[in-house]
C-alpha cells in the first residue's frame, strides 16, 4: 500500500532560494523538512489514516479508492503496522519489519488444507521467502530480494528523507489540514532518483541498473512527487506521494495523529497463523524428494 523508497541523508542536498520568511521558520526547504525529519524520527510511533487512489485508467479490474486505519510504528531500521483495510470489504492487515500477515476470513477457509482450517491469518514472510529461493537460484537472489526488502513499507521519516533528496523542494505555504495549522512543503523525483534510492538496485552492476532505467522509462513512469504538511511540533500531519505515468496518477496519502511510543505492534499467535514460506518450504522439499 505503500510507495516504496529508500533514501540516504548523507551530502548536500540541492534546493531553491530560501524562503527567509517566518512561515517557513526562517528557514530554507531543506533545514525545515530536516528538522522535521528527526523529530519523526524520534518519535517513533503515530495513528495512521491512509488512503491510496488508483485510477481505473491504471487498473481497470481493481482501480478506485482504498482507506484504512490503525497505527504505524518505526525505529530507524524497520517499521510496522497494524491498520484495517476497506478494499472493499474490512479486512485486518499486520506488518511487522519484512513479515506480512493477511486476516483470513473463514469463507475463504472452506475449501483449504486440513492443516490451515481454524486459521485466521495467513503470514508471509519476505526475508523467509528470500533465503528459500536463495538457496534453490543462488546467492545473488537471496542478496538482491534482501536488499529490496526495505522497498515495501516505508515509514514517514523516511519518506521525508528522501523528499530531502529532491532537486527542487520548496515551501508551498501555510495551510490547515484536519484542522492544524501546518506548512506545506513539496518535491519531486526523476525515475532514475527512485531507482537509485533503492537498495537491491544499488546492487547491481551499471549494465544491469541501465537496463532497469530503460524498463522504467518503457513503462512510461514519469516521476513522483512527494508532499508533507508538517505542523508546529515539527511532526507531519499528512504525507502524499504521487506516482505520475501515462495513464493516470496513483496518489497515496496519510494522516498522521496522536504520535505515542507507547503504540505497540505484535503479530498474531503462531496457533492462528498459516506460515506460506514454510509451506513453500515443504513444497519444495517434497518436489526434491520427487
Amino acid at each position: 500500500m505503500s510507495v516504496s523508497v529508500v533514501a540516504l541523508l548523507g551530502g548536500a542536498v540541492a534546493c531553491g532560494q530560501e524562503t527567509g520568511d517566518r512561515k517557513s521558520g526562517g528557514d530554507s526547504p531543506v533545514r525545515a523538512v530536516r528538522a522535521a525529519y528527526e523529530k519523526t524520527s524520534a518519535a517513533k510511533a503515530a495513528k495512521v489514516h491512509m488512503t491510496m487512489s488508483v485510477p481505473k485508467s491504471v487498473d481497470p479490474k481493481d482501480g478506485g479508492d482504498t482507506t484504512g486505519d490503525g497505527i504505524m510504528t518505526w525505529d530507524g531500521s524497520s517499521s510496522s503496522m497494524d491498520v484495517t483495510m476497506r478494499v472493499p470489504e474490512r479486512r485486518r492487515m499486520i506488518v511487522i519489519g519484512t513479515a506480512f500477515y493477511g486476516e483470513m476470513r473463514p469463507d475463504e477457509m472452506t475449501d483449504a488444507p486440513p492443516e490451515m482450517r481454524g486459521r485466521k491469518w495467513m503470514k508471509l514472510d519476505l526475508g523467509g521467502l528470500a533465503s528459500e529461493l536463495g538457496k534453490e537460484r543462488g546467492p545473488e537472489v537471496r542478496k538482491q530480494m534482501a536488499a529490496g526488502l526495505d522497498d515495501w513499507n516505508q515509514s514517514p521519516d523516511q519518506q521525508m528523507a528522501l523528499l530531502l533528496s529532491s532537486s527542487d523542494l520548496q515551501h508551498v505555504g501555510e495551510e490547515k489540514v484536519n484542522g492544524v495549522r501546518t506548512q506545506h512543503y513539496r518535491g519531486t523525483l526523476t525515475p532514475k532518483q527512485m531507482l537509485e534510492s533503492r537498495k537491491a538496485v544499488r546492487l547491481l552492476d551499471q549494465k544491469d541498473r541501465e537496463k532497469a532505467y530503460k524498463k522504467m522509462k518503457q513503462q512510461g513512469l514519469e516521476g513522483c512527487g512527494t508532499d508533507v504538511w508538517v505542523g508546529d511540533g515539527d511532526l507531519p500531519v499528512r504525507m502524499k506521494v504521487e506516482m505520475k505515468t501515462p495513464k493516470g496518477t496513483v496518489t497515496t496519502s496519510s494522516d498522521f495523529t496522536d504520535y505515542s511510543t507507547r503504540h505497540r505492534v505484535t503479530a498474531p499467535p503462531a496457533k492462528e497463523t498459516v506460515d506460506f514460506a514454510r509451506m513453500l518450504k515443504d513444497a519444495m522439499e517434497k518436489a526434491r524428494r520427487g
